[in-house]
C-alpha cells in the first residue's frame, strides 16, 4: 500500500514538473514575442509579477535583451532592468548592469538632448573594479565607456581607449573589431581636419575588410573614404577605390547615390566630361528622383567643354523637374554662375545676366556652412565681374560688400576651426606618442625579464655540473695526495687550498664597469671619430638626429658626452669646428670670399657664420682678416730697414 502510495506520489511530481515547464516554456515564448510598447505587455507584467522573484529576474533579462529601435521600448526596458536589479544574483547583476549601459547608449544616440548622468559611469566602475569579465566583456565595457565620454565631450579620455582597444584588438587578431576601432579613429581624425592621417585609416580599414572577406563592413568604410578623397580633391585615388569596390561588391557602389554623385564629382574634376555624362545618362534613363540635381550636372560636364548651347538645355531641363526657381537647392548656385560666366565669355550679357539673377538669392543666403559661404564667395565674385563689365557700378559694389562679408565671416570660421582642432590634432599625436613610448617600454621590459629568466635557467642548468666538477677535482687532487710523501702531501695541501681559492673566489681579471665619466669619453671618440671623418662637420645637414644614428646610441646620451667633454652643447662645439676651419683656410688664402667660405664651412647664411664667428674670436671676419693683413703689413715694414743696410 506504501509502494502504491509513493508511486502516485511520484507520478503526481512528475506531472506538475511537466505542467510547470510547460507553463515556464510558453511563458518565455510570450516574453520573446509579445510587443513592448502594446497593451499586452502591462498584461504580461501582471503575469510575470506572480512568479518567483528569481524567475521575475530571468523573465526580465530576457525582455530586456531584445533588440528594440523605438526610444519609448527602449526606456520601458531600462525602467525595467532598474526595477528587479535590487532582486538579482551577483551573476544577473553583470549582465543587468551590462545591459542597462548599452541601453542608456542607444537612448542618448536617439535623444541628443539627454543627459547623461554618473550612474552609467558608475555602473562601468562597478564593473570593471568588483566582477571577473571575460576579454570580450572588457571589450564590450571599454567601447560603451568611450562611447558614453565623446557624448560627454571628454576626448582626451575618449581617444585613449579607443587607440587602446586598437592596440588589444590587434594582438588578439581580430579583423573585424580591428576594422570598428579603425572607422571610428578616421572619422573623428576626420571631424578634426587632420584629413591625410584620416583618408590613410581609412585605407588601412578597407584593406583590411578586402583581405578578410568583411562585406558587411564595406559600406561603413568606402562612401566617406571616397568622399574624404573628393572633398580634397585626390579625384583619381577616389576613383581607383570606386573601381576597386566594384570588383569586390559592386551592388554597394552602383545602388548608392551619394557614391554616385561623387563618381560625378570626380570625373568632371578631372574634366572627363564623357564619363560624367555616361554616369549622367543611366541615372537619368533610371527615373531617378533627383532629377534636378543630375541634369545640373549633366550641365555641368557640357560648361567645361564650352558648349553653351547643350548646358542651357540641361539647366532648363532641371527648372522644368523645378518651377519653383525661388526655392533652387543650395548646390545649383555652381552650376548656374557656372553657366553664366559662359555665356559672359561669349559676349551674351543679357542670357548671363538672367541665370546670375535666378541664383542671387542663393549668393546672399545667410548660412554658416563651409561649402556653401565658398560657393556663395565664387559666384559673387564672378557676378560682380560681370556687372563691372556691363557698367553696373552700384550693384557691383553691392555684391562686392556682400561678398567681403561673407569672406570675413568664412575666414573666421575656418580660423576658429583650425585653431581648435589644431589642438586635438596636437593631443592625438602626444597620445598616440605616449602610446608608442609605453609600447617601447613594455618591449624592453619584456625582453629584460626574458633575457634575465634565460640566464637564471642557465645558471640553474650548469650549476650542479660545475659543481660535480668541482668535485671530482678536489677528490682526485685528495687522493693524489694521499699516495705522496707527508712533505708533499702538505705542499699539495697548500695547492689544494689555493685552487679552491682561486675556484671559489672571484676572479680579479673580471673587468669592472666603466664609470660615468670613462663612458662618456669613449662616447666622445666616436662622436669625434663621425663629424671629423672627410670633414662631415662641414656639411649642412650635419644634426645631432644624424650622429646618434651614426654611433647607435641616444640623443640625451650623446648631448651629455658631448658637453661633458667639451663645455659646449653640440651645435656651438660643431660652430666652432667650422670656425678652426675657416681661420685656417683664411690664413692660407686671405683674399677668399667671406660668402662662399661661410658655405663651404657648412653654414646656412653668410649672417649665422658671421655671428659665430664674432661669438668664438671675439671679433667679425673682416676684421680678423684686416688683423692679418695688418700684421703681416707690420712684419713688411720692419724687415725693410734690415735689407736696405
Amino acid at each position: 500500500m506504501k509502494i502504491l502510495y509513493l508511486i502516485l506520489l511520484l507520478c503526481l511530481c512528475i506531472c506538475c514538473t511537466k505542467h510547470k515547464q510547460k507553463e515556464v516554456y510558453e511563458l518565455q515564448q510570450i516574453c520573446s514575442k509579445v510587443a513592448i510598447s502594446s497593451s499586452s505587455f502591462d498584461s504580461l507584467l501582471i503575469i510575470i509579477q506572480k512568479q518567483p522573484i528569481n524567475e521575475q529576474v530571468k523573465y526580465a533579462i530576457q525582455i530586456a535583451e531584445r533588440n528594440e529601435n523605438k526610444a519609448n521600448t527602449i526606456q520601458k526596458q531600462k525602467d525595467l532592468l532598474m526595477h528587479f536589479l535590487p532582486f538579482a544574483s551577483n551573476r544577473e547583476r553583470k549582465s543587468i548592469l551590462l545591459r542597462v549601459i548599452e541601453l542608456c547608449n542607444k537612448l542618448e544616440v536617439r535623444n541628443t538632448n539627454t543627459i547623461i548622468s554618473d550612474i552609467e559611469f558608475n555602473y562601468i566602475h562597478e564593473l570593471e573594479t568588483n566582477y571577473s569579465l571575460t576579454q570580450e566583456e572588457k571589450w564590450k565595457v571599454k567601447r560603451l565607456k568611450a562611447q558614453l565620454l565623446n557624448r560627454r565631450g571628454k576626448q582626451e579620455e575618449y581617444l585613449p581607449i579607443w587607440f587602446e582597444l586598437l592596440k588589444e584588438h590587434r594582438i588578439a587578431n581580430i579583423p573585424q573589431y580591428i576594422v570598428d576601432d579603425l572607422l571610428i579613429i578616421a572619422n573623428h581624425l576626420s571631424r578634426l581636419g587632420d584629413y591625410n592621417q584620416a583618408i590613410s585609416t581609412y585605407e588601412e580599414a578597407y584593406q583590411l575588410i578586402i583581405a578578410n572577406q568583411l562585406s558587411n563592413l564595406q559600406n561603413s568604410c568606402l562612401p566617406p573614404l571616397i568622399k574624404l578623397l573628393a572633398d580634397n580633391k585626390n579625384y583619381s585615388k577616389a576613383l581607383y577605390y570606386y573601381n576597386d569596390a566594384i570588383k569586390h561588391n559592386k551592388e554597394i557602389v552602383t545602388t548608392s547615390p551619394s557614391i554616385q554623385n561623387l563618381l560625378v564629382t570626380c570625373y568632371l574634376g578631372l574634366h572627363k566630361p564623357d564619363s560624367a555624362r555616361i554616369v549622367l545618362s543611366e541615372r537619368l534613363n533610371g527615373k531617378e528622383r533627383n532629377s534636378f540635381f543630375l541634369n545640373c550636372k549633366m550641365s555641368e560636364s557640357y560648361i567645361i567643354e564650352g558648349k553653351e548651347d547643350s548646358a542651357i538645355y540641361f539647366i532648363n531641363k532641371a527648372i522644368e523637374t523645378n518651377p519653383n526657381i525661388k526655392n533652387l537647392p543650395n548646390y545649383s548656385l555652381s552650376t548656374f554662375s557656372y553657366l553664366a560666366n559662359l555665356l559672359h565669355k561669349h559676349q551674351k550679357e543679357q542670357q548671363a545676366n538672367y541665370y546670375y539673377s535666378m541664383v542671387e538669392p542663393l549668393m546672399k543666403e545667410s548660412s554658416q556652412v563651409a561649402p556653401l559661404l565658398e560657393r556663395q564667395i565664387e559666384a559673387l565674385t564672378s557676378f560682380s565681374h560681370f556687372c563691372r563689365s556691363t557698367k553696373q557700378y552700384k550693384k557691383a559694389l553691392e555684391l562686392i560688400a556682400h561678398r567681403d562679408s561673407i569672406q570675413q565671416l568664412y575666414n573666421e570660421m575656418q580660423k576658429e576651426k583650425d585653431s581648435k582642432n589644431l589642438a586635438d590634432r596636437l593631443e592625438i599625436q602626444e597620445l598616440q606618442f605616449n602610446l608608442e613610448k609605453k609600447d617601447t617600454e613594455l618591449e624592453y621590459s619584456r625582453h629584460l625579464t626574458y633575457a634575465i629568466i634565460i640566464s637564471i635557467m642557465i645558471f640553474i642548468a650548469l650549476s650542479p655540473i660545475a659543481f660535480y666538477l668541482i668535485k671530482w677535482k678536489i677528490t682526485s687532487s685528495q687522493n693524489k695526495a694521499k699516495k705522496k710523501a707527508p712533505l708533499q702531501e702538505t705542499v699539495n695541501n697548500q695547492q689544494d687550498k689555493q685552487q679552491k681559492a682561486t675556484v671559489i673566489s672571484p676572479s680579479k681579471s673580471i673587468d669592472r664597469p666603466k664609470s660615468p665619466t670613462q663612458q662618456n669619453t669613449t662616447l666622445f671618440a666616436y662622436i669625434h671619430t663621425v663629424v671629423m671623418d672627410h670633414n662631415r662637420f662641414l656639411s649642412k645637414d650635419l644634426s645631432i638626429e644624424f650622429v646618434t644614428k651614426e654611433v647607435k646610441s641616444n640623443r640625451d646620451y650623446v648631448s651629455k658626452a658631448v658637453n661633458m667633454c667639451t663645455g659646449m652643447d653640440f651645435t656651438t662645439w660643431i660652430n666652432n669646428l667650422r670656425i678652426d676651419y675657416a681661420i685656417a683656410a683664411i690664413h692660407k688664402e686671405p683674399t677668399l670670399d667671406l660668402g662662399t667660405l661661410s658655405e663651404q664651412c657648412g653654414f646656412k647664411s653668410y649672417a649665422t657664420f658671421n655671428r659665430n664667428f664674432k661669438r668664438y674670436k671675439g671679433v667679425t671676419p673682416r676684421a680678423f682678416i684686416a688683423n692679418i693683413n695688418k700684421a703681416a703689413f707690420s712684419k713688411k715694414y720692419k724687415t725693410a730697414p734690415d735689407k736696405c743696410s
